[in-house]
């Protein structure tokens, strides 16, 4: 059997992985625990583990931790997520975030997910500012100048505006390149899942040399600003008009 918590990083995810594993093991005592994290599994472990059985012990538990840090660890238990969930044994699977289609195998095969379902909660001004990211993402140009008139008409200050976009392009560009070197690089990204998941749609929008370019702009329109140039909304207006 397969079981998948994903969004590590929340606690209530965390609480309820712990209290599924500690139910499991309150259930079966004598049953064999296992517990792997991205070190120490191994292909081998895992295959060894999702195909034993026995009519006379318990079956066991494996637990996997971060495990898709693990290049190999990783294709194989997406080439294998129907044997492992086949399995007289319980896999439960534990990952801060996982690429999209990792995550539909897996949900595909498991006998439930735990995954967060709602973005943190955020004030009406803030929520703008995700809209502003989200454009930018998308590159809408019209989406994103228009949310920039909203924010500054409500008064939002515009070197928070500025430190949001960076740290939109900064998250972009690290996924495209964590891209490619595999879900392992990925995964050891550590996002939050809505936020890798935002991301990883966004990924078709620009190519890793545009990324870089747009944060090489957003860092010097700043030092631009201090230098006597564009106030920072004009420079972050014109931003936005070049992504």
């Amino acid at each position: 059997m397969l079981y998948l918590f994903t969004g590590f990083d929340s606690p209530k995810i965390k609480a309820q992985q712990r209290a599924f594993v500690d139910a499991l093991r309150k259930k079966k005592p004598d049953a064999p625990f296992f517990s792997f994290d991205g070190d120490s599994v191994s292909v081998a472990a895992l295959e060894e583990r999702a195909r034993s059985s026995s009519l006379f012990e318990p079956s066991s538990t494996v637990v996997l931790h971060d495990v898709f840090q693990n290049d190999d660890a990783a294709s194989f238990i997406a080439e294998n997520a129907a044997l492992l969930a086949a399995s007289p044994a319980v896999f439960v699977v534990c990952e801060n975030a996982l690429p999209r289609k990792m995550l539909a195998v897996l949900a595909r095969n498991a006998e439930k997910v735990w995954e967060p379902r709602e973005e943190p909660a955020a004030a009406p001004r803030d929520r703008a500012v995700f809209s502003l990211t989200d454009a930018v993402g998308r590159r809408d140009r019209r989406a994103a100048w228009v949310t920039l008139q909203t924010l500054w008409r409500d008064g939002k200050e515009p070197e928070a505006v500025h430190g949001a976009l960076f740290w939109q392009v900064k998250t972009l560009c690290s996924v495209k390149q964590a891209q490619t070197r595999g879900a392992r690089a990925v995964s050891a990204l550590r996002l939050p899942p809505f936020v890798l998941r935002k991301a990883l749609s966004c990924m078709k929008k620009y190519t890793e040399d545009e990324l870089k370019k747009l944060s090489s702009d957003l860092v010097r329109a700043y030092h631009e600003v201090r230098q006597g140039g564009d106030t920072l909304p004009v420079a972050l207006e014109k931003f936005v008009l070049r992504i």
